[in-house]
């Protein structure tokens, strides 16, 4: 026996008093329950006050079937027949035998006392429980006890699936039932026992609330324990409760604003909005990774531009991975610009304006100083006249900065000129001098005029004002004028130049024989005594020379005079005038000697020392320009003849001899000697030594001569090659290489040693290499796959030549002339050929290189070609002997007319044609191009699409076909182990969102397709449940792969019409029968639930799902129920 408890709670609104409530309960059938204490219930209630009344029904059988209790109020109760008071039943539950059932009622109308008079339960099958009896509804009667174990029902999870969020807690529900009661629960979860006070009970309801679970795709472990108070045991099934990872969260904070200016630095970081604290980050900027961690970020200081940041969340147990991107912009600074040194200055001084900048990272930027508009160095150095500048200092911009400029004013006042007179060689000068009186400026502009006047009078103006003249003693005053100019304020300067009477003397000259001097002179020398005086105004002047055998006037005065032996004595003087005071040149002295006489001696006319060779005839002679002298000729102290001239003729052998010719002088001459060396030197002997011919090359016979002259035989020669005795005269033959011959003999009496060298080259003899591709001597080309003869030639027998290749797998090859190779051609290129001899001691090397052009002209073959046909697709397979590109022509009819192609190079061809018409024979032709443009055709082939079967009906016709929705495909390039290619769908009309390809190794070209069904395509049997859609996923070049993941929506609008369980939706994967792939929730929201598959292969896909299951109330009594 089971008892059941009724929670009824009543709300009552009623006006501000208090109220008698009486409680009627009316029990109209039998429903093996029962009811204690039949005693009214009469409260007092007030307005606001929720009563709550519990029902103790007392089940009579075993049942362990789910009851729905669905409570509803009939009729309602009237005060004196007038006041209606309104009764609504706000909700009510339903649960296993034993749970609580909570009724409230509200009572809308305003009255005083409300009386029930009846209650009507009324369950699933719409049976009805009268309640009509007065019953106290607060009492429980007494069960009788129940050896059978409890029975468990209802073991649900909330939520059923859930996905990970911190803090989250998770109910896990049961309902115990006993005959008797049930005692102890126990709950296991992951291996761990939870008694109470963890396990709650409402009831027969027991459930456990567990918080802040990690994620677990693998599914946490539980099972459920009962006993009832008799200690009798029961337990549920182990379950498995999956808690799916969440999806992450982060976000890229800048700081100080993702928008900065250039010369900010920058703190660019990452952090996590939803994901485990512990997490991995990583932070890239401009895809490059620059930080890594649980906490990244970038703090510097940026050139202006765009950065993009990537945030990587690299996944963790309880969140998968994910990544955000934002950008920080960095732009251009405003250049801080500013001109220095531009006060006010006077003209003549330097201002040094200069344009300066404090910017930082502007290597690139071009900085300008203008000066009234005109580019001027920076810093300006230039002397500017008076006036007023306006300096303008700018940039145009660069990556970092924007242009930017700054001005400022330089004012330049004029200077104070001064002049000065200046008088050259003095302002003191004598009579005779000529004055240089200039006036120059010491401050002001070089180029302004001045004005110079003498005694008054202008007499000079210019840039450099000057008086140069010759004056008469007397004083004079000079001025000079300066006046105002555009840098300089005007002035003046005054200044006196004194002329006095000049002294003539230092202008009168005295000379003799030319020279203004005391005079020694040899007899019979001449003397000219000449006197005179530069001055040019003399006509007031008289001049007079005095000395032995003179007495003249005049100016210039000469005198031509024969003086012997003795001294002498003159003077040339004046006795002044207006301009000159007297004056007179120094007395001078001239003295006279004896003379000597000249003697000259010479040898083969020469006057000096000589050296001659031997063999050679000399002549010395002896002479002097006085002859009425006697003179002696000597060689080695012994006379070989006199007078003048006297000479010696003679061929003398090698040795010494001095010369002397001299005279003893008279009463006017004194004696004198002079002398000179004759040395005669041994001959060095000139040998002939000649080669015939003097350069050959080898195989030719050569002559080699050695001859040399002497008087009377008195030198032999001797002959030697490469330190041998040569043969003289004789014709050899040499090999190649260098050859020294010489030629030389010893020293004689008159002859010295002597040596003669030659060297004599053989040069090698040049050879020839022919170099012959299949029997051509140049280059070749082949076809890929045919045979290449190469052979070569060498001009020399007996020699080793060698080939070599740059052909794979080629290895050098030699041997004697001729060299023959054969080789077959398989690769397509240009390649060299070499062949080469290496030269010898004798002969020179020679190679000879061709080139073997290798082409392939063949197109490709084509084979194995099948269809695979649908309703309204079709898909052609052929295979190819190498690598070409796909092409299909189709039609209707033979003319075709529509094309599909692939440019890929694969061997393997694999091209889908849609939008076909059903029933339908079309006409198709493949072409496949290889690399080269090599093309075959297949010819005209044909196919038939399927037709689905006619039905008629009441003799009208329809039929009914799979429509297909346009594929979706994508094209990978290149995927490689480790990472994810991924196909993004978003065309609402599929499904299928995302699949994400994994391979084991290196996949090029790979190609997906996916097509989706309307309906069931013919040839797939039937899946149980409710089919949401068929997919078909095809797929090309991806032999590698490794996994593969699925990503679907099911719209919530499908599920509800449908009336689906969401926890049985799943992908099915038919390959040949239908087979349920293990699916997983990742996230909802209130149009869609989004799933994830993971697959291993691809074929035909249906989404498909169970409906609800609906239990009927039971209606027989004392039903066992199924044992849980």
């Amino acid at each position: 026996m089971r008892t059941r408890y009724l929670l009824l709670l009543l709300v009552l609104t009623l006006a501000l008093s208090k109220y008698g409530v009486a409680m009627y309960i009316v029990d109209g059938i039998e429903y093996n329950l029962q009811f204690v204490n039949k005693t009214v219930l009469n409260q007092t209630v007030q307005q606001g006050l929720n009563a709550t009344y519990l029902i103790n029904v007392t089940e009579t059988g075993n049942s362990t079937n789910e009851v729905t209790y669905n409570f509803s109020l009939q009729g309602p109760g009237y005060i004196n027949g007038t006041t209606m008071l309104q009764v609504t039943l706000n909700s009510s539950q339903s649960g296993n035998p034993g749970s609580w059932t909570i009724l409230e009622v509200n009572v809308s109308n305003s009255g005083e006392v409300l009386m029930l008079t009846n209650l009507t339960a009324v369950n699933s099958t719409n049976s009805s429980i009268f309640f009509t009896s007065y019953d106290n509804l607060n009492q429980e009667m007494t069960t009788t006890s129940d050896s059978t174990p409890p029975r468990w029902y209802n073991n649900t999870t909330s939520p059923s699936s859930p996905v990970y969020s911190p803090g989250a807690m998770y109910q896990f529900n049961i309902t115990w039932i006993d005959g008797v009661n049930v005692g102890t629960v126990i709950f296991e979860f992951n291996h761990q026992n939870y008694t109470y006070p963890y396990v709650q009970s409402y009831g027969n309801v027991y459930h456990i609330e567990l918080t802040d679970l990690a994620a677990n795709e693998s599914g946490y472990r539980y099972r459920w324990y009962a006993s009832d108070t008799a200690g009798n045991w029961n337990f549920t099934d182990e379950m498995s409760y999956v808690i799916n990872r969440s999806s992450s969260s982060v976000n890229i904070s800048f700081s100080p604003a993702p928008s900065v200016t250039y010369g900010i630095q920058t703190n660019s970081s990452c952090y996590i909005i939803q994901g485990d604290g512990g997490a991995i980050l990583s932070l890239e900027r401009n895809g490059s990774i620059i930080s890594s961690g649980s906490e990244v970020e970038d703090v510097l200081v940026l050139g202006a531009g765009t950065y993009n940041y990537t945030c990587y969340y690299n996944g963790s147990q309880n969140y998968t991975s994910s990544y955000v991107t934002d950008y920080l912009a960095v732009s251009r600074a405003t250049p801080v610009l500013s001109i220095t040194n531009t006060t006010t200055i006077t003209y003549g001084n330097i201002a040094y304006v200069e344009g300066v900048e404090s910017d930082s990272g502007d290597d690139d930027c071009a900085y300008n100083l203008y000066r009234n508009n005109t580019p001027v160095n920076n810093p300006d150095d230039t002397l500017l006249a008076a006036g007023i500048y306006v300096y303008i200092f700018n940039t145009s911009g660069c990556t970092n900065y924007t242009s930017g400029n700054t001005s400022a004013t330089l004012t330049i006042n004029k200077s104070t000129s001064s002049v000065n007179i200046s008088f050259s060689p003095g302002s003191d000068i004598t009579y005779g001098t000529q004055s240089n009186t200039t006036c120059y400026v010491i401050n002001g502009d070089g180029n302004v005029t001045l004005l110079l006047e003498r005694n008054g009078s202008q007499i000079s103006s210019g840039l450099q004002a000057e008086d140069v003249i010759l004056l008469g003693a007397a004083v004079y005053n000079y001025t000079c004028y300066y006046t105002e100019t555009e840098n300089y304020t005007s002035s003046y300067d005054t200044d006196y130049l004194t002329v006095s009477r000049a002294d003539p003397s230092p202008y009168m000259h005295l000379t003799f024989n030319g020279t203004e001097s005391d005079r020694q002179i040899t007899y019979p020398e001449g003397l000219n005594i000449t006197g005179w005086s530069e001055l040019l105004d003399n006509q007031d002047l008289v001049f007079t020379l005095y000395g032995y055998g003179v007495n003249q006037n005049g100016d210039p005065i000469m005198k031509d005079i024969l003086l012997g032996n003795g001294t002498y004595q003159y003077i040339y003087n004046t006795t002044g005038g207006e301009n000159y005071t007297s004056g007179s040149t120094p007395l001078r002295t001239v003295q006279v000697f004896k003379g000597s006489v000249p003697l000259w001696l010479s040898i083969n006319g020469s006057l000096s020392d000589q050296t001659y060779i031997y063999e050679n005839t000399t002549n010395v002679t002896g002479w002097s320009s006085v002859s009425s002298l006697s003179f002696n000729l000597y060689r080695n102290d012994t006379s070989v003849s006199s007078g003048t001239p006297a000479t010696e003729l003679a061929l003398l052998g090698a040795g010494t001899y001095v010369y002397v010719y001299n005279t003893s002088g008279n009463q006017n001459y004194t004696e004198n000697t002079t002398t000179v060396t004759l040395t005669i030197q041994k001959r060095v002997p000139q040998p002939s030594l000649t080669i015939t011919p003097s350069a050959a090359t080898y195989g030719t016979l050569v002559t080699a001569t050695c001859s040399v002259f002497s008087i009377n035989g008195e030198v032999s020669p001797e002959f030697f090659r490469n330190s041998s005795v040569a043969e003289n005269g004789t014709a050899v033959l040499l090999p190649a290489g260098a050859h020294i011959y010489v030629c030389n003999g010893t020293e004689t009496m008159n002859y010295t040693s002597f040596s003669s060298q030659s060297i004599l080259t053989i040069d090698k003899a040049s050879t020839l290499v022919t170099l012959l591709l299949n029997s051509t001597d140049g280059n070749y080309t082949y076809e890929r796959g045919s045979d290449a003869n190469f052979t070569a030639l060498l001009n020399v027998s007996g020699k080793v030549i060698y080939m070599d290749s740059n052909i794979t797998g080629w290895i050098l090859i030699n041997g004697t002339s001729p060299l023959y190779n054969l080789t077959t051609l398989t690769e397509i290129g240009t390649f060299n050929l070499t062949a080469y001899f290496p030269g010898d001691e004798n002969y020179t090397s020679y190679i000879k290189t061709h080139y073997a052009s290798v082409q392939d002209t063949t197109p490709p073959r084509i084979s194995s070609i099948a269809t695979s046909v649908s309703y309204t697709t079709a898909t052609i397979t052929w295979n190819t002997d190498e690598s070409a590109n796909s092409t299909i022509l189709y039609g209707t009819t033979s003319s075709l007319g529509s094309e599909s192609s692939d440019t890929n190079l694969v061997m393997s061809h694999y091209i889908t044609l849609t939008g076909l018409s059903e029933g339908t024979t079309y006409y198709y032709n493949i072409t496949s191009c290889d690399a080269y443009e090599n093309c075959r055709t297949s010819g005209i082939h044909t196919f038939t699409t399927n037709q689905h079967a006619q039905t008629s009906t009441g003799g009208s016709s329809g039929g009914s076909s799979v429509s297909v929705t346009g594929g979706k495909s994508h094209l990978w390039i290149l995927l490689q182990p480790g990472s994810a290619g991924v196909m993004k769908i978003e065309d609402e009309e599929y499904p299928v969102r995302e699949i994400e390809v994994y391979v084991k190794d290196v996949s090029r070209n790979v190609r997906i397709q996916v097509m989706k069904y309307d309906e069931k395509p013919l040839s797939l049997p039937d899946l149980s449940g409710t089919v949401y859609s068929y997919l078909e996923v095809m797929t090309q070049n991806l032999e590698e792969l490794d996994h593969a993941k699925i990503r679907f929506d099911v719209k919530r609008v499908w599920i509800k019409e449908n009336d689906i369980n969401e926890s049985s939706i799943g992908l099915y994967r038919y390959d040949n029968e239908w087979e349920r792939i293990e699916t997983r929730v990742l996230w909802k929201n209130d149009r869609v639930i989004m799933f994830e598959s993971d697959v291993s292969g691809f074929s035909y896909f249906a989404i498909a799902g169970e409906k609800v299951e609906k239990v009927p109330l039971p209606v027989e009594k004392n039903v066992t129920p199924e044992e849980g």
